[in-house]
């Protein structure tokens, strides 16, 4: 050690930048056959020698000053956490056009496949997007028809024509795109949305960053002219050609275009009702809201030398998605950490992760995510340890509170202090059985908590979907119309009865657990399907408290409300000793039903919605009868 210090106490020592080297190095020259945007031969620049030297006389001074301590006695003081300089130059650097490091080609749900490409600080998908599922494995529903009020998540083929998939992937309306999330027009916007997991939609502001960029170098603009960068970002096939301007994204395509690598197609698009073919047009969605109905989306046309911005895209319409990668990709490498998405979230638990990308040279010793109700979250609040090195990792989050917001982000603690990833915030639900839930039109439904599921004690009567949009009042009924109806009893406080259409809205069926299908229900709850009814149903055929004459299927009078029922005499019947009824809380009540323009059986039976289908037109309902 002692050593070691005379090494580094020595007076030369070397504490300048490249331009104070005596006998410095030549830095050869780029070949004209070089292209400054894709620098292959990986040339090192005079700026990465000035931050890697500056960096080696940090870590000198870091070792000189332990050494002092070393010397003298004393016991240093663990600093609090720190933040290092991510952006350290790795050599070779990431170029423009390259592939995203690590993620070079990615995969949504379905399997299909995407390359990627590097683009300045951001790495985006170069394909568009073609799947016909969320990342949880949720149906998006296929439009056929022409529409120009769609309100529900949809997808459609470009041209109204499948063969055109393969080549343009599908388009889709802002509801699909955005999966429920709210507009975004941060950078980077942490909108999932119908993205891969790990990838997200862009902002607005995503947009101009990649524009931006592109305009800023000469050698992606066409005849030096500014804003002329549309033919950089197109791909050089399948576009209409175009004489009008040499600049034109149409003119010439397959010689002068894509330089970026970005491959924008023109997948054309479905708007305000027009049917916009393939071959003219390129449209893509943001995740930025403009108005009331409307969102941004960016705009290139075959005759146009410029990227069109539109702030009047009708969220019905139908067009292309491209995602971006959550981690930005710096000068010289990948950012170091990356927060994960939040998902499964319960009253009391929630899931996390993320990744190290980089060490920046440094031996990451703990890796985790870190999470407080104050931001930003820092280790020392509450923390996950999840293994350590380099890669991904989910992290689970246990010992929350109920109807709480909590800020989590990623963190690696390494050699030379603790890195952190971009801040994330979720909320925790409140605890079922304790809090209630709102409809839109702010009808108020407790909550029961019955195994390991959460229900509604009352039955819906909502007017309206959560998103504002009418339902309407039916006078028949009618399997395709989505209508409501007053039960035959008259009592709109015991619930609205509902069309199987209205109730699914245009979502695809489903018998998973859970559905995954909103449909009427208010936001973050959703249609139960048949396996759910069945997990409650087997639940409470389980407890004994639960049972009549101990058999295991006659569990009807722990399903129902005490009161309001048609007497009966049969000793487990529903209408029998209605005080003793209930036992679970659900609560169910005798409204009847509409039928074949018919209503009847109030007081008499009760019949519940499921998101399954059985048949082309018979879906699976669960019954609470009086025996």
């Amino acid at each position: 050690t002692s050593g070691a210090a005379k090494i580094l106490n020595k007076p030369n020592l070397f504490s300048g930048n490249y331009n104070d080297l005596t006998n410095k190095p030549t830095i050869p020259t780029v070949p004209s056959n070089v292209s400054v945007f894709n620098n292959d031969a990986h040339y090192i620049t005079e700026a990465q020698l000035n931050a890697l030297l500056a960096t080696m006389n940090n870590t000198i001074d870091s070792l000189r000053n332990r050494i002092g301590e070393l010397e003298n006695g004393t016991t240093p003081v663990t600093p609090d956490p720190v933040t290092p300089d991510t952006t350290i130059p790795i050599i070779p650097g990431i170029v423009d056009g390259q592939g995203c490091p690590g993620k070079e080609t990615i995969f949504d749900y379905d399997g299909n496949p995407y390359s990627t490409v590097v683009i300045g600080q951001q790495c985006w998908m170069k394909t568009n997007l073609r799947t016909t599922h969320y990342s949880n494995g949720t149906t998006i529903g296929l439009q056929s028809g022409v529409s120009s009020s769609v309100t529900y998540p949809a997808r459609y083929y470009p041209g109204s024509n499948s063969s055109n998939l393969n080549t343009y992937g599908y388009l889709y309306n802002w509801y699909a795109v955005m999966n429920g999330n709210e507009s975004s027009n941060t950078n980077p916007s942490m909108v999932q949305g119908i993205c891969p997991v790990g990838w997200h939609v862009p902002s607005n502001s995503e947009w101009s960053q990649l524009t931006n960029y592109v305009n800023s170098y000469a050698g992606f603009q066409c005849s030096s002219t500014n804003q002329y960068i549309a033919k950089a970002l197109c791909s050089p096939e399948y576009w209409s050609s175009s004489t009008t301007n040499l600049c034109a994204v149409g003119y010439t395509p397959s010689v002068n275009n894509n330089a970026t690598g970005f491959s924008a197609l023109p997948a054309g698009a479905l708007q305000y009702a027009n049917n916009i073919s393939p071959g003219s047009n390129a449209y893509f969605w943001s995740c930025t809201q403009s108005n009331s109905g409307t969102a941004y989306n960016i705009y290139l046309g075959y005759n146009s030398p410029t990227v069109g911005v539109n702030a009047d895209g009708s969220m019905s319409s139908m067009f292309s998605v491209r995602c971006v990668w959550d981690s930005a990709v710096s000068e010289g490498g990948a950012q170091a950490v990356v927060t994960g998405f939040v998902n499964n979230i319960t009253s009391t638990t929630a899931q996390c992760g993320g990744s190290v990308v980089t060490d920046n040279g440094y031996v990451v010793t703990e890796r985790g995510v870190c999470w407080s109700t104050s931001n930003p979250p820092m280790v020392y609040h509450n923390r996950t340890i999840d293994g350590a090195g380099m890669g991904s990792f989910v992290s689970n989050l246990t010992g929350l509170t109920p109807g709480t917001t909590y800020y989590v982000r990623a963190y690696a603690m390494t050699s030379s202090g603790t890195i952190y990833g971009g801040v994330v915030s979720f909320t925790t639900p409140e605890l079922c059985g304790t809090s209630t839930v709102k409809d839109k039109d702010l009808n108020e439904y407790h909550t029961v908590q019955i195994g390991n599921q959460c229900w509604m004690k009352e039955n819906l009567r909502t007017t309206h979907y959560a998103d504002g949009t009418a339902i309407s009042v039916g006078s028949r009924t009618s399997f395709q119309g989505a209508y409501y109806y007053t039960p035959s009893g008259g009592s709109i406080d015991q619930g609205y009865l509902y069309s199987w259409a209205a109730v699914m809205r245009n979502s695809s069926t489903s018998s998973a657990n859970p559905s995954g299908v909103q449909g009427v229900c208010p936001t973050g709850w959703h249609v139960p399907s048949d396996a759910e009814w069945a997990v409650l149903e087997d639940f409470v055929g389980g407890q004994d408290t639960c049972k009549c004459s101990n058999n295991t299927t006659y569990i009807a009078k722990a399903l129902a409300a005490t009161s309001g029922w048609t007497a009966s005499t049969n000793t487990c019947a529903v209408g029998n000793g209605q005080t003793t009824n209930n036992k679970t809380g659900f609560s169910a009540l005798p409204v009847g039903y509409k039928w074949s323009n018919n209503s009847g059986e109030s007081g008499n039976v009760a019949y519940f919605w499921s998101s399954t289908q059985s048949d082309s037109d018979i879906v699976r309902y669960h019954t609470v009868l009086p025996l």
